[in-house]
C-alpha cells in the first residue's frame, strides 16, 4: 500500500494516478453502478439547509449593523463562512446524496465541492486567530466581550487598540485566509461519497488498497481544535468562577445577575463546545476507521449543526439579536405598531448629570436585559470599521 503525497498541488488533482478514475487507461469499473441513493437524508439536509441558511442572514444583518466592533466584525465574517459552509455541507451535499454520487461519476464537480468543503472548515476554525484561534473561541469572546465591553477585560487596552483598532480587525481576518488555502490546495482533499454519506479522504477508485489515502494536516488541525476549545472552555469557566466570587462583596441583586449571565454563557458556549467536539472526533476517525452507518449519520449531522447552530443560539440567548432579527423579519408589521411622532407623549425635560464610567457589573446588567452597549463609555475595540 503506497501512501499518497501529502504535498500536492491540487488543481492537478485529476491527472495524478490516485486520482484517475479510468485507472490509467484500464477501465475496468462501470462507475455508473456505483453509488447509492439516499432520497430521505439528503431531503433531511436540503430541509435543513433551508431552515437555517435564512434565519443565520437575518442575523447576519443585524450583525452588520453593530460592526463597529471588532467582536462584531469577528462574529459578520463567522455568519458568512457558516452561511457558505451550510449551502456546501447541507444543501448541496443533501442533492449529491439524492443523485447518488461518487467521486468519479463528475470528478471536475466534486473536486470544486471538496476544495470549496475543506477551505471554509479550516477557515472557520482560524477566522477569529485574533482572539482565540478556534470557531469555538470566536463564540465565547464574543459572548464574554458582550458581557464586560467597558472593560475589555481579557485584554488590555493598549493590546486590543494595536491588534483591532480601525480597520485592523479587517486585516486580521484577511490574514486568516492564507492557512486554509494552503489546507485546500496543497494537502489531499475529502470527497463526496454517497455509499458512506460523508465527505471522505479516499476517493473509491482502487479496490485493491493500491493507495493509502490519509491527510495528516487535517488530523493535526482537528486535534489541535479540541484541545483549544476544551481549554478555552475550562479558562472560561473558571474565569466566570473568579468574578462570582469576587462580586461576592455587591449587593444581592447585582450578584444574582452576574449569576445570570455566567450561567447564560456557560451554556452557549458549551452547547457549541459539544457540537465541535463531536464532529471533529466522528469526522476524523470515520475517515480511518470502518464505522456503522449510525456513526456515519452522526458524524455529518454534527458538522451541520456546528454551523447551523449559531443563529438559533442567538435567538435563545442573545436578545438583542433577537430583536434585531425580528424587525428585518417583519417590517411591516413594526412600522404599522410604532406611533407617528405627532403621537408620542410629550415627556418633561430632565438635563442628565454626568453618569460614572459603567462598571462591569453595568455591562452585565445591560447585557442581561438585551440592552445595547452603551456608547458614551466605548469599549476598547469600538473605534469604527
Amino acid at each position: 500500500m503506497k501512501p499518497i503525497s501529502q504535498l500536492r498541488f491540487n488543481l492537478f488533482m485529476l491527472t495524478h494516478e490516485e486520482y484517475d478514475c479510468s485507472m490509467g487507461g484500464n477501465w475496468t469499473i462501470d462507475w455508473s453502478t456505483r453509488g447509492t441513493v439516499r432520497p430521505y437524508f439528503g431531503a433531511f439536509c436540503i430541509i435543513f439547509a433551508v431552515v437555517t441558511i435564512p434565519l443565520y442572514l437575518l442575523s447576519a444583518q443585524v450583525i452588520w449593523t453593530m460592526r463597529r466592533s471588532a467582536t462584531y466584525k469577528v462574529m459578520f465574517m463567522l455568519a458568512i463562512a457558516d452561511i457558505a459552509t451550510l449551502f456546501v455541507n447541507a444543501f448541496t451535499f443533501g442533492i449529491l446524496l439524492i443523485m447518488g454520487e461518487v467521486f468519479c461519476h463528475h470528478p471536475k464537480m466534486h473536486f470544486l465541492n471538496a476544495l470549496v468543503a475543506i477551505f471554509l472548515h479550516t477557515f472557520l476554525h482560524y477566522v477569529c486567530g485574533p482572539r482565540n484561534k478556534s470557531h469555538v473561541g470566536t463564540h465565547f469572546w464574543k459572548n464574554v466581550q458582550l458581557s464586560f465591553q467597558s472593560k475589555c477585560s481579557f485584554f488590555s487596552a493598549s493590546t486590543n487598540f494595536a491588534l483591532f483598532h480601525g480597520s485592523r480587525t479587517w486585516y486580521l481576518l484577511a490574514a486568516c485566509l492564507f492557512y486554509p488555502f494552503f489546507i485546500a490546495f496543497f494537502t489531499p482533499l475529502f470527497l463526496f461519497n454517497s455509499d458512506y454519506h460523508l465527505l471522505i479522504v479516499n476517493p473509491g477508485i482502487y479496490e485493491d488498497d493500491r493507495y493509502d489515502y490519509y491527510n495528516l494536516a487535517h488530523i493535526f488541525n482537528n486535534t489541535m481544535m479540541l484541545c483549544i476549545s476544551f481549554t478555552a472552555y475550562i479558562f472560561m469557566l473558571l474565569y466566570l468562577l473568579f468574578k462570582k466570587s469576587s462580586s461576592a462583596i455587591q449587593d444581592q441583586t447585582k450578584t444574582n445577575v452576574v449569576n445570570r449571565a455566567a450561567m447564560m454563557l456557560s451554556i452557549q458556549s458549551g452547547i457549541i463546545v459539544v457540537v465541535h467536539f463531536t464532529t471533529c472526533i466522528t469526522y476524523m476517525v470515520t475517515q480511518y476507521v470502518p464505522p456503522s452507518h449510525a456513526v456515519l449519520y452522526v458524524a455529518q449531522v454534527t458538522w451541520q449543526l456546528l454551523h447551523g447552530i449559531p443563529p438559533f443560539v442567538y435567538m435563545l440567548f442573545n436578545p438583542s439579536l433577537r430583536d434585531g432579527v425580528k424587525q428585518y423579519a417583519a417590517p411591516v408589521r413594526s412600522s404599522f405598531l410604532s406611533l407617528p411622532s405627532s403621537a408620542a407623549p410629550k415627556g418633561t425635560t430632565v438635563i442628565p448629570s454626568k453618569a460614572p464610567a459603567p462598571s462591569h457589573m453595568y455591562s452585565i446588567v445591560r447585557f442581561t436585559k438585551g440592552i445595547p452597549p452603551d456608547r458614551s463609555h466605548r469599549d476598547c475595540t469600538d473605534d469604527g470599521e
